[in-house]
Order: structure tokens, then C-alpha cells, then sequence
């Protein structure tokens, strides 16, 4: 099951205690889609994709020839806000440093997220965040991982 959140534009910082919006500036269009599973099973020691898309209804701000247009940057953070998968290693929690990878691109509107070597502790919630210079979009869904058992089959 896949469920959409939208995200409107507010002119002001906003901020609440769960995995919410953060908005600084007017840098972003007025409404953003976003779409991911809200849950992922995996097995404990495998690795697994969160499909993620998001999409804007009018267009980003075009790089005017006055100054560089500051790249789109994809995060993943928990909800207390730490960071799953940061583009700087040294800023990633120590239990998922070297296991989370970006497989999307973000400038073509793909969040997706690996990690590697599963572990019972990586059950989330997730939550994906875009940043552009000082704007930082923190999106109001979140993703929780599942782990199954090892089942052990002996074939005679």
C-alpha cells in the first residue's frame, strides 16, 4: 500500500514534535507530492529498497544567470531527526553509517533509499527531507520496516 502526502508552501519556519514540515525561505513551488510505502518487510541481515517519488505542481525556480541554483539534496532522517542517510558519512548515525545508499535521483523527482545488512533496530520510522541551500522540507509521512524471522529449512 502506497500513500500520498501533500506539502504546501507556509512563509514562515513551522515545526512540530513528529516527523513534520520545516520550511524557511520561498525557494520551492506552492504544492509538492510525495509517495512511499508506509511499511517494508525485509529479513534480518538482507537488504531493501524504499521506492520513494516526489513531484511538484509548478515548476522549481530556473537558474537565472545571476547565481548558481543550489542543488536539490535528498535525506533521510528518523523521527527524532537523526540521520539515516546523509550525503556526509560522519553525519549518519554510527548503525547505519556504510549501510544506506540513495538509489534515486533527485533531480529527477526519486527518493529512493537502500539499506544494506537489516537489522532489528533499523525499524524506523523513516522520513524523507529535501533541502536547497537554506530550505529544508522535512515531509509529514513516515515509513516503518518490519523484519521477519528466519525460517530454516533442511532439505534431505
Amino acid at each position: 500500500m502506497c500513500v500520498s502526502c501533500h506539502l504546501y508552501f507556509l512563509d514562515r519556519k513551522h515545526s512540530e514534535p513528529l516527523c513534520v514540515i520545516f520550511f524557511e525561505g520561498s525557494m520551492f513551488s506552492r504544492d509538492w507530492t510525495f509517495s512511499m510505502p508506509k511499511a517494508i518487510t525485509g529479513l534480518p541481515g538482507s537488504c531493501v529498497v524504499i521506492p520513494c517519488s516526489f513531484d511538484f505542481k509548478t515548476s522549481q525556480p530556473k537558474n537565472t544567470g545571476d547565481e548558481p541554483l543550489t542543488r536539490l539534496r535528498s535525506l533521510w532522517i528518523t523521527r527524532k531527526g537523526e540521520y539515516v542517510f546523509h550525503t556526509g558519512q560522519s553525519n549518519v548515525l554510527d548503525n547505519f553509517k556504510g549501510r544506506t545508499q540513495l538509489l534515486g535521483n533527485p533531480d529527477e523527482q526519486n527518493c529512493t533509499l537502500e539499506i544494506d545488512n537489516v537489522q532489528p533496530h533499523d525499524n524506523g520510522p523513516f522520513c524523507f527531507r529535501a533541502e536547497r541551500g537554506n530550505d529544508k522540507y522535512r515531509f509529514n509521512h513516515t515509513m516503518t520496516l518490519h523484519l521477519e524471522k528466519f525460517i530454516m529449512l533442511f532439505i534431505f
